[in-house]
């Protein structure tokens, strides 16, 4: 307290404001400000607001039900916030067995994949192997023809010669 009788806490600006009122609370109760050396009243501007100096103030009543309200809403958000962590542990817990399932499952295809798509690399390299002995054979032959038609059109030529020189011979 100081010489003038306001606590040190009220002449802080940054705080809250106080009001020194020379009369009774209009609250009617003592707890809501300070007795100074002088005998005036202070009363916090945070704590209690005059009913006739503020228009929107609530009744006693409308606080009592506003925080009635909020401390039903609060009890229940305690009651239900266990419940629903517990409902939607159980329902992971139950779909667990599904993933798992579905996960077995995944791993027996990817199984029988690999073993599939083995087989068909070894049928591919095969076949590849197949395909090109085949493509050799049809080349050696596709040579052999053409030297047998390259033979054919000499022998073809030299006929011709032939020909052409028995025509010119005299008779």
């Amino acid at each position: 307290m100081q010489p003038d009788g306001l606590p040190e806490h009220a002449r802080d600006p940054q705080l809250h404001i106080s009001i020194a009122v020379p009369m009774e609370s209009p609250c009617g109760g003592s707890d809501a400000g300070w007795e100074g050396a002088s005998g005036v009243r202070i009363f916090d501007s945070a704590a209690v607001a005059a009913p006739a100096r503020v228009e929107s103030a609530m009744t006693a009543a409308h606080e009592i039900a506003a925080n009635t309200t909020i401390l039903v809403l609060s009890r229940l958000a305690m009651l239900a916030t266990p419940i629903l962590l517990t409902a939607v542990g159980g329902i992971f817990w139950l779909n667990l067995d599904i993933i798992a399932a579905d996960a077995s499952t995944v791993v027996d295809t990817s199984n029988k994949l690999s073993t599939r798509v083995t087989m068909l690399e070894s049928t591919q390299s095969v076949g590849c192997e197949d395909r090109i002995r085949y493509q050799d054979q049809v080349l050696a032959q596709l040579v052999k023809l053409t030297d047998k038609v390259d033979n054919q059109a000499s022998q073809i030529a030299a006929l011709t010669a032939t020909l052409e020189a028995v025509k010119a011979r005299p008779r």
